[in-house]
């Protein structure tokens, strides 16, 4: 059974048949009720990384915004691939069952590596993370482009057009893999909050300082990315037992980027994002 409702376009790259992150494991439930509330949003901008995370917020965000384009981006195309196959997998499923079993059976997919990724997901019996990831989305009348390009390469050098855009940023500002300007400085930010006597959660509020001073210098700054302009980003998401980890939501408005709301995750939440 073939479902019409999803068209997805590589904007800028050609495809290889290596996967790293077949799904993303993100649990975005927990923020859900927020993002339903987000209205007169006009581009979505997101970090590709596993795909399902973007496929899940795109369904609770499309109910109350119109989008006029919705653009994937990241600096490893293999990941885009996989959202070829993702998609694949949505148009040609009806229900959460097939959906679920066509996620498994992929053509691009790695193999050995479910074993190793989805382990560490499925121990800790996360209902928000199936909610989030292994789902069958309900998209209509949608295309997604895809991009390859580093972010925020992509945001200072790309002309956007003017709007109102939510943007998803995944853990870009911990991931193991960022760039190793960010690595320094995050490293010199934890070591400001360790020297200012904060031994308990240096790590997460060096982060939080760290990213809002990203946002600030480059999503702030963009004339074209208007106020009212929302991102989530994801807090913590460096090590697969990190404690403290929290979803952020920030908000641009006169011009600063500021923070909506935070919410702290539990223990069992797994952070390597994508």
């Amino acid at each position: 059974m073939k479902t019409e409702e999803l068209v997805v376009k590589p904007l800028n790259f050609t495809l290889s048949k290596r996967v790293t992150f077949p799904i993303a494991n993100e649990d975005l439930t927990p923020i859900a009720k927020t993002l339903r509330k987000l209205k007169d949003m006009t581009y979505y901008l997101g970090i590709c990384g596993g795909g399902t995370q973007n496929l899940y917020l795109l369904q609770v965000l499309s109910k109350s915004n119109k989008f006029k384009w919705r653009r994937l981006i990241d600096n490893d195309r293999e990941q885009l691939l996989n959202f070829m196959d993702l998609k694949e997998a949505l148009v040609y499923s009806k229900d959460d069952l097939h959906y679920l079993s066509k996620l498994a059976k992929r053509q691009h997919r790695v193999e050995g590596i479910y074993d190793r990724y989805f382990y560490f997901l499925f121990k800790n019996r996360s209902n928000g993370f199936e909610e989030t990831n292994l789902k069958r989305p309900k998209l209509k009348n949608m295309e997604i482009e895809l991009v390859y390009s580093e972010f925020f390469k992509y945001i200072n050098t790309e002309k956007l057009p003017r709007g109102k855009y939510f943007i998803y940023l995944s853990n870009i500002f911990s991931y193991t893999k960022m760039s190793r300007r960010l690595w320094w400085i995050r490293r010199w930010y934890i070591l400001k909050e360790l020297y200012h006597g904060n031994f308990k959660t240096p790590r997460l509020k060096a982060e939080l300082n760290h990213t809002t001073k990203e946002l600030q210098n480059t999503i702030g700054k963009n004339k074209n990315i208007l106020d009212g302009s929302v991102i989530l980003v994801w807090m913590g998401g460096v090590l697969l037992r990190t404690k403290h980890k929290s979803i952020v939501l920030f908000k641009k408005s006169n011009h600063k980027v500021e923070i909506l709301v935070e919410v702290p995750l539990i223990h069992n939440d797994i952070d390597r994002l994508g």
